[in-house]
């Protein structure tokens, strides 16, 4: 119970908060699970949203209030960013969004998630 109580107030620091998220991703089937689970969450209320007619900039900033992981809020705030400065959004073929900035001197392509 004591030790519950520990990591709870621990993890308040965003930057503890972030890092123990990280390695939650980074671990092999249990980080697989934390992603596909705030993804899915994500996409479910990015398409109810846009489906029902709200702006896909102010559906993006919403969906990503609904995910748990703050690396992925984290990757989906900028991608928000990147969207309202008029970078376009596609997959990169590993199901992995990427933000193409638009009109961009390198061309570089930016991974997300």
């Amino acid at each position: 119970m004591l030790g519950i109580i520990f990591i709870q107030k621990w993890l308040e620091k965003p930057s503890r908060k972030l890092r123990w998220h990280q390695i939650i991703l980074g671990m092999p089937v249990f980080g697989e699970i934390s992603a596909q689970i705030n993804a899915s969450r994500f996409a479910s209320t990015l398409a109810l949203l846009a489906g029902s007619g709200v702006p896909l900039l102010d559906a993006i900033k919403i969906s990503t209030q609904v995910m748990t992981n703050a690396v992925m809020m984290k990757a989906t705030e900028k991608l928000a960013v990147d969207v309202q400065e008029g970078s376009s959004v596609a997959c990169d073929g590993k199901n992995q969004a990427v933000s193409a900035t638009v009109g961009a001197d390198d061309g570089q392509r930016r991974v997300l998630g």
